[in-house]
């Protein structure tokens, strides 16, 4: 398995960060501009933020050093 450095795996983590932000607020665009039907949201939907908030909570873990690359590593499979 190749072995990132410390910046190397920063810049990925802040890249799965941006792309997940860029994919939420065309999301929001998207419903704001095409409004559906008033009605419940989809629990899978609501299943997909709570995803996303929580990989975004790992992540910033990892960028505070809390978790190391190691970790990461072991934990990928988990996310």
């Amino acid at each position: 398995m190749v072995q990132l450095t410390d910046t190397q795996i920063v810049l990925v983590v802040l890249a799965g960060l941006i792309i997940i932000c860029i994919a939420g607020v065309v999301i929001y665009y998207i419903s704001r501009k095409y409004p559906a039907k008033k009605a419940k949201l989809d629990p899978m939907f609501k299943a997909f933020y709570v995803w996303i908030l929580l990989v975004i909570g790992y992540a910033v873990i990892f960028l505070l050093g809390i978790r190391t690359q190691d970790d990461a590593t072991k934990d990928i499979k988990w996310i």
